[in-house]
C-alpha cells in the first residue's frame, strides 16, 4: 500500500478491507522498508467508531452492503452508515470513487476517494473540471484516503454537477477523472434515504 511517513510516523489509509480486519482481528504485522513491526490492538473497533463520530461522515464505512439504485447505472446507495446513521451514494471508477452525502443542513457534500491514497488531514484548494470545462476552485478537507468538499459555499455547483457526465479533480498529488452521469437521480435517491432515516 501507499503510505505517508513523517517524523517516524507511518500512516496508511484504513480501507474497508483493513477496517474489517482491525474489527475482527487482534494482531497486525507491518513491514516498512524491510523492517517488520508487530502490533496488538484491543478495542480497535471502538476507537475507529469514535474517530468516525468525531470526523463526521466517512463514505467507506457502512453497516449494510450497498444497493444498486434502480434506473441509475453505476451508482449504489448506502442506507445506514455505521455510527452516523446517514445515507450516501457512490459511483466507483478506475481512477477514483465519487460519493455524495448530505450535511446536517441538507447541503450536498461531494467526496473523492481511492483506497491507495494515504494523506494526513489538511485543508486544500482544488480545481474541478466538469465535462473537461474548468469549474470553480473549492476549499475542502483531506482525511486519510478521501477528499471532502461541502458545496454550501458554491451555490451554483450542485446544478452544474447534475448536468455533467464527468468530473476531474486536480489534487496536489495528481489529476483524477470520475464518471458522474446520473448524479441527479442518485441525489434524489440520497435525499429520499435521508428523509426515511430521519423518521426513525
Amino acid at each position: 500500500m501507499e503510505s505517508l511517513v513523517s517524523d517516524r510516523i507511518t500512516g496508511i489509509a484504513i480501507t474497508p478491507e483493513i477496517d474489517a480486519g482491525l474489527r475482527q482481528g487482534s494482531h497486525l504485522t507491518v513491514t516498512v522498508d524491510g523492517k517488520t513491526y508487530e502490533y496488538r490492538f484491543p478495542h480497535a473497533a471502538e476507537a475507529m467508531d469514535e474517530a468516525a463520530r468525531c470526523a463526521g461522515t466517512l463514505p467507506q464505512t457502512w453497516t449494510n452492503a450497498p444497493k444498486p439504485i434502480p434506473g441509475v447505472p453505476g451508482w449504489v446507495i448506502f442506507e445506514d452508515m455505521i455510527v452516523t446513521n446517514k445515507c450516501s451514494v457512490r459511483r466507483n471508477g478506475p481512477q477514483l470513487n465519487t460519493t455524495l452525502t448530505l450535511a446536517g443542513d441538507g447541503q450536498l457534500i461531494i467526496v473523492a476517494g481511492w483506497p491507495e491514497w494515504a494523506r494526513w488531514s489538511e485543508v486544500i484548494k482544488v480545481k474541478l473540471d466538469l465535462d473537461d470545462k474548468p469549474a470553480d476552485e473549492l476549499t475542502g478537507g483531506v482525511f486519510q484516503n478521501v477528499v471532502l468538499f461541502p458545496l454550501k459555499d458554491a451555490p451554483d455547483m450542485p446544478a452544474r454537477l447534475r448536468a455533467a457526465k464527468t468530473l476531474t479533480w486536480h489534487l496536489p498529488w495528481g489529476d483524477f477523472k470520475g464518471e458522474i452521469d446520473g448524479l441527479a437521480a442518485a441525489e434524489t435517491a440520497l435525499r429520499a434515504c435521508a428523509a426515511t432515516n430521519a423518521k426513525r
